[in-house]
């Protein structure tokens, strides 16, 4: 923030943070801290990440977890794996991003990720997105919407606009063009 403000081609009064899938969670606890932002854009909107991990595992998988059995947990997570495309996905990047080895380690880590002591803090207008079939963040949008006090609006895609997959991936277009009318109405340049 400091040196984007030292840039001449920077308006330092209608800076606007974006945040994207997991980076919808990124955006709102950045903006929690930092009040120089003017609006805040999540698509789509994250509260509770341990939350949503909790929803994408395999109910068996979290009960050994929950059991404090990792390895099976992890048995369990590596055979459902072999069918279930998101698993897959959620496990890849879940090791990578967290830098850990397993379904247990990603569940740990995803415990940190949470709006529930700072989402008050949010003082600048925010735009917060929900797809109706995401399959990561189902609920979570909302209950950022819910808690900010914040100037806010949430807009739900559906499958009728053809946005309404995990971060609006059917209609990319469709949603900057959401995103960039909510902007110029905030900001009113």
């Amino acid at each position: 923030m400091d040196y984007a403000l030292t840039r001449p081609d920077v308006d330092g009064d209608n800076l606007v943070l974006i945040g994207m899938s997991l980076g919808g969670y990124l955006a709102a606890r950045a903006v929690a801290f930092e009040h120089r932002f003017k609006a805040a854009v999540f698509f789509d909107g994250v509260y509770d990440l341990y939350e949503s991990m909790r929803k994408l595992f395999p109910a068996e998988a979290i009960a050994a977890y929950d059991a404090g059995d990792r390895d099976v947990c992890q048995r369990i997570v590596e055979e459902k794996m072999q069918t279930n495309t998101p698993l897959k996905w959620n496990m890849n990047q879940g090791t990578w991003s967290f830098a850990v080895p397993d379904a247990a380690g990603i569940l740990d880590t995803s415990r940190q990720y949470t709006l529930r002591d700072i989402v008050k803090q949010i003082k600048c207008a925010c735009l917060v997105m929900e797809a109706e079939s995401d399959i990561f963040f189902t609920g979570q949008p909302e209950r950022v919407y819910d808690e900010l006090e914040a100037p806010k609006t949430l807009v739900r895609f559906t499958a009728e606009d053809g946005a309404e997959n995990h971060c609006q991936s059917g209609a990319l277009s469709y949603k900057d063009e959401v995103v960039f009318n909510w902007i110029d109405a905030t900001l009113k340049l």
